[in-house]
């Protein structure tokens, strides 16, 4: 399987798993360390450079993801320093994402807001699939091509043509 079609799968499951439910619990620091497998000074270092957030004394669901994917890095000698290239990329993609939708959040409609907050998260989910796309193909023209993928979700990637929702002017609602 490609990077692309892996973070593609992801991409489906995570849309998925995003599905109305119940709240996700906030986690103590004791928790996100045993829980992610690291320890107190990443965790602090993680904060330092701002990959994680806390609130008040705890920590949401989204520190857990990054705090492991941190760990994961840190097995192939890639610190929290090192990460400063992603965090800002991923700024900018949360900047796209927040210009797209801006004339979303501005209709009075029912639905605006959570018609905007899903193709934010679309954009989002595309903009993903497209930096694996790149990073594949960069690792191919230096000669690193067939890694083998482990795909984190038996999900199949989807097709561009499947992707729904988009972007929609006020006066096509």
């Amino acid at each position: 399987q490609t990077l692309a079609g892996a973070v593609g799968s992801a991409v489906a499951a995570d849309e998925a798993a995003r599905r109305p439910g119940p709240a996700s619990t906030a986690m103590t620091k004791a928790d996100l360390l045993e829980a992610a497998g690291i320890d107190a000074g990443t965790l602090t270092e993680l904060e330092d450079y701002g990959l994680i957030r806390r609130s008040g004394r705890h920590y949401g669901p989204d520190a857990l993801e990054v705090a492991r994917a941190c760990a994961a890095l840190a097995k192939f000698g890639v610190g929290a320093r090192n990460l400063r290239g992603i965090k800002a990329a991923a700024e900018r993609d949360i900047s796209l994402a927040e210009q797209l939708v801006g004339p979303q959040l501005r209709q009075r409609g029912a639905g605006a807001r959570a018609a905007a907050a899903q193709d934010a998260w679309q954009i989002a989910a595309l903009s993903l699939w497209l930096h694996a796309a790149l990073v594949e193909s960069g690792l191919d023209e230096a000669g690193l091509a067939g890694g083998v993928i482990v795909p984190p979700a038996s999900t199949p990637a989807p097709r561009v043509d499947e992707v729904g929702g988009g972007l929609r002017s006020a006066s096509s609602r």
